[in-house]
């Protein structure tokens, strides 16, 4: 095993490296697993058969696994192991229940009603691995916690086999799995996902599988909810000198067998308990029937640990975040507030991780490679939904209502003549005697002939000089097309706040915004002085950045807050800048995509 040492905070960094290592994406297995799914999409179970004789060399005509099967199962299962899964559901049950949640409602004033929904997710798939790794308490872990919470049905996938280990099929039964699918592999998650003739698509595939298992759930994931992106199997310890190396060593093997991609790690404060387990691994290591597995796992993953002193040993476990935690020291439990990042934990010399895996009752599905750092142990939660809710009579939303328009904001920019012309006419501009000379720069600019510097500072000495009247003669025939103006005129009229942020190819913006009484930020070319128009050059006016920078400013003099804001633009080449401003919510009025834009 490799020994890190060295200050706690040069240690912490080795560990964040090696975290980042463990990363990465396997680029050649997304590619596989990719090709898997889009097949199954496509083409449902004859794409399962395919995969089915190729990668398990097995050739079916029917993926349902029968009840003559389940009924055989009972049949020859060993009674000893019969009443151990007996035991071990009861346990998981009894666990698991404590973890139900229920919904709550409240009324903070007269005629608010506010709540929280609890629904159970209805259709649940989960996967259980074959061979070697065809483990019973599998099959109990994910499909107790889904039937306590009320999932309505619950179909198991598991990969097809000439003879089924009765002890899962025995499991699921208990558990109460509605149906079994012949089917592993990325392709059976596939089917879970999509759905094919024979599979029915879910709405959340959780258990454990290899990489092109964990792969196909990490690319489903959003079009079905996922338990989690687990990774090879890992085990944490923490040991000071009052721990028996012997166990320390087995517990570190336990989860070593399991993967050549497994991590043991063991963190202690006493340099005579690292040598002492190190010796032990290797006389274990000799022992045990997986030994070339165990040895390849310890070998390149494990890691002795030296830390300072007894805080500095949590702090370091912390930040591993394993996915088992095993704490080897007198008064463990007076430890457990010092664990901040661990799936599971495993309190003292005697409970060794089995204990908890295949028997105690907590689950066993547990978030690998650091992510209890912000993920927990599957559990009934993972199969529910919380729905909120809320009532307002019309008194309440009266008193509320000078509070509401504190807390929102509607923000509309870029209202310039693609919103508030009808059929590209510049109304300004057909007023002023210009509009066919503006028409021209316009058509010159779209065409290459003029850059977009030098068709704004056209348009500007155009329009320098014209009187300031000139705005209300055009004023009864502005509006908005396609119904704009009724949109902000209704949330105006409503109590948000608006806001106009003009910079576009037009300054007809100027007329909408006196005529909706609406708050108009000035980022534009044109001015009034003395009663006439005034132009500044391009240098001196808009950018994408003035624009940001003008609507901070606005919604700090407003009260208001970006995020909670909506945006509204003229054209597909506005909501990059509408976003990088920080609103919440961005719409396109108009799906305009300029020639700038493109």
């Amino acid at each position: 095993m490799k020994r890190l040492t060295g200050t706690t905070k040069e240690i912490s960094e080795l560990l964040y490296q090696e975290q980042l290592e463990l990363s990465k994406d396997n680029r050649d297995v997304d590619d596989v697993v990719r090709q898997i799914l889009e097949d199954v999409k496509k083409n449902g179970d004859q794409a399962l058969r395919k995969y089915s004789e190729t990668f398990d060399k097995i050739s079916l005509d029917d993926f349902e696994v029968g009840s003559d099967l389940i009924d055989q199962a009972f049949a020859t299962i060993d009674a000893d192991v019969l009443e151990a899964l007996k035991r071990a559901k009861a346990n998981i049950e009894s666990y698991h229940k404590q973890q139900l949640e229920t919904g709550f409602e409240d009324a903070p004033s007269d005629g608010v009603i506010r709540g929280q929904l609890v629904r159970p997710i209805e259709r649940v798939g989960v996967y259980v691995p074959g061979g070697t790794a065809a483990y019973p308490s599998s099959v109990l872990m994910n499909v107790i916690p889904a039937k306590i919470a009320g999932v309505r049905e619950i179909i198991m996938i598991t990969p097809p086999q000439e003879h089924f280990e009765p002890a899962i099929l025995v499991a699921a039964s208990l558990a109460g799995v509605d149906k079994i699918y012949q089917v592993g592999g990325a392709q059976g998650i596939a089917a879970l996902a999509y759905g094919t003739e024979s599979i029915p698509r879910v709405d959340k595939i959780t258990g454990p599988g290899n990489i092109f298992v964990a792969t196909a759930k990490k690319m489903v994931y959003g079009i079905v909810g996922i338990d989690m992106i687990a990774g090879p199997s890992e085990i944490g310890v923490i040991a000071d000198h009052t721990a028996n190396p012997k166990y320390v060593a087995a517990d570190l093997l336990s989860q070593a067998e399991h993967d050549v991609r497994a991590r043991a790690i063991l963190v202690t404060n006493s340099k005579e308990l690292a040598d002492a387990v190190e010796l032990e691994i290797e006389e274990q290591l000799k022992r045990l029937p997986r030994e070339e597995i165990a040895r390849a796992s310890i070998e390149n993953n494990g890691r002795i640990i030296l830390a300072e002193s007894a805080p500095a040993m949590f702090s370091l476990m912390n930040q591993v975040a394993p996915e088992h935690l095993e704490i080897a020291m007198d008064n463990a439990y007076d430890y457990l507030d010092a664990v901040e990042n661990a799936g599971s934990v495993f309190l003292g010399h005697f409970t060794s991780e089995p204990i908890g895996d295949y028997y105690a009752g907590a689950n066993h599905v547990l978030p690998t490679t650091s992510t209890s750092r912000f993920s927990s142990a599957l559990g009934v939660h993972d199969f529910i939904k919380r729905i909120q809710y809320m009532q307002y009579s019309k008194a309440a939303v009266q008193a509320a209502s000078q509070d509401i328009t504190k807390v929102k904001g509607l923000l509309v920019m870029d209202v310039d003549s693609t919103l508030i012309q009808e059929e590209g006419i510049d109304l300004l501009g057909e007023e002023a005697g210009v509009g066919e000379k503006i028409a021209d720069i316009t058509a010159r600019a779209m065409n290459g002939e003029l850059d977009f510097k030098q068709a704004l500072d056209e348009r500007v000495s155009l329009l320098k000089g014209l009187p300031e009247s000139i705005f209300e003669q055009v004023l009864e025939r502005m509006h908005f097309t396609k119904g704009a103006e009724k949109l902000v005129a209704e949330l105006h009229r409503r109590g948000y706040k608006v806001g106009v942020v003009s910079g576009g190819f037009h300054e007809t913006v100027d007329v909408l915004a006196k005529r909706l009484g609406l708050d108009y930020v000035k980022a534009n070319r044109l001015e009034v002085a003395e009663g006439v128009l005034t132009g500044r050059v391009l240098s001196e006016v808009v950018t994408k950045e003035v624009k940001k920078a003008k609507l901070q400013e606005w919604a700090a003099e407003n009260g208001l807050e970006l995020s909670q804001t909506i945006a509204m633009g003229d054209g597909a080449n506005d909501l990059p800048m509408i976003k990088t401003a920080g609103m919440g919510i961005a719409f396109c009025a108009k799906p305009i995509v300029r020639q700038e834009a493109l």
